[in-house]
């Protein structure tokens, strides 16, 4: 009896062992985070569902010109057990906005266009003007720009977002900043206020601040013609501490994940910088000098939880599409969790999480293209979401 008892307890420890073994090899883990599904029945037994997620996930494959070195770009406020479908809605109150940039009873100029929108869809644009040049251009539901003129022309030029590194300068500016008039936070405050007057949910947005003062402002200032020739005449003759002012670049978040924004995607490629934020306003003691909204969502939560396809799923779900294909070599650079509207028939927007996949392509002579190819999927069904490339 003693015998069997020692057998049965060295089966039980190597099989300790095998179990230990496996999961210590397994990819690194950022922590096991469970998430809950049921058949629909509250008596049934609910089945508990792990979705592991690493921080960074590195894969050759033999004889394919894929390979994965991937950051996993998951926010730390992302909660997988509690994340539900979602919808939303586009839409601008034209009554708020020039309320809040014109006053009530400011003499505006007002020209009605009707233009035709990507899906075919009749909008009205509306530009408004007052008798002090400051501008306004709000379409019926995805876009709005405002502008106050003439100062903001100039901070503009020092401020570069273009999605080539070479003509970008905000690594060269001041995240840190703080201005004379205002600190960031009484600024973002101020900023949100505004917003909100203006019809706009500001819950869960997150920023990027840059604080610009008059050292700033003259040292980044650039004027160009079409030929790239700087051009010193159009620069402005004399900066002034009243031009100083924070830059906000806003995102929305859903649930804890960013809203992706398809302007982000020039044609099939891809370049992640802020100038597709859907927000983007300068602040100054004179108040809001500069407005660009873009594709702003009014979002709900809906009651029906959304279970998450494993990691392991949304890796082959790359390889299915790029490991076989003819090229040079394709790195998986970045892998990001996010929110995105599916438009609906009705004009409004389903929410769904989408990891955003970035691959970078190596060329013959071993140098990198500046480009990335984009691939999206379905994190919850783990398949290619097609519908959203090419779109911009």
């Amino acid at each position: 009896m003693k015998k069997a008892k020692n057998v049965i307890l060295l089966a039980f420890c190597g099989l300790a062992v095998l179990f230990l073994y496996h999961h210590a090899n397994k990819m690194p883990d950022t922590g096991s985070m469970q998430v809950k599904k049921s058949n629909g029945d509250e008596s049934s037994q609910e089945e508990s569902v792990s979705l592991e997620l690493p921080k960074t996930y590195k894969k050759d494959i033999p004889g394919s010109c894929l390979s994965f070195d991937a950051e996993v770009v998951v926010p730390q406020e992302f909660d997988a057990t509690n994340y539900y479908e979602g919808t939303a809605v586009q839409s601008f109150d034209r009554k708020k906005i020039r309320n809040v940039l014109f006053g009530e009873n400011a003499k505006v100029q007002q020209n009605i266009d009707s233009i035709t929108n990507d899906w075919g869809e009749k909008e009205t644009e509306e530009i408004d003007e007052d008798t002090k040049g400051n501008f306004c251009l709000i379409d019926d539901k995805s876009y709005m720009y405002y502008i106050k003129s003439p100062e903001m022309d100039y901070v503009d030029n020092c401020v570069r977002v273009d999605s080539i590194e070479s003509e970008n300068n905000l690594k060269d500016l001041d995240e840190q900043n703080t201005l004379d008039f205002m600190t960031r936070d009484e600024a973002e405050k101020e900023v949100e206020g505004l917003l909100e007057d203006m019809g706009f949910s500001v819950q869960g947005n997150t920023y990027r601040v840059f604080g610009l003062d008059v050292d700033t402002l003259k040292e980044q200032e650039m004027v160009k013609d079409m030929y790239g020739n700087e051009i010193e005449e159009e620069k402005n003759p004399q900066w002034s501490k009243e031009q100083e002012g924070y830059y906000f670049f806003g995102q929305q978040t859903f649930q804890g994940l960013p809203v992706y924004e398809y302007s982000a995607v020039p044609g099939n490629g891809y370049y992640e910088n802020v100038d597709a934020c859907p927000l983007q306003v300068f602040y100054s003691s004179q108040g809001m000098m500069k407005c660009k909204i873009e594709n702003y969502y009014h979002m709900d939560v809906g009651e029906e939880k959304m279970i998450f396809a494993p990691f392991e799923k949304i890796v082959e779900a790359v390889e299915e599409k790029y490991s076989d294909i003819d090229a040079n070599q394709l790195i998986v650079r970045k892998m990001k969790l996010m929110a995105v509207s599916q438009r609906q028939k009705d004009g409004s927007c389903r929410m769904l999480p989408v990891w955003i996949c970035y691959l970078e392509s190596i060329m013959d002579n071993g140098e990198s293209e500046t480009l990335y190819v984009m691939m999206p999927i379905n994190a919850i069904t783990g398949e290619e979401a097609v519908e959203m490339e090419g779109i911009s």
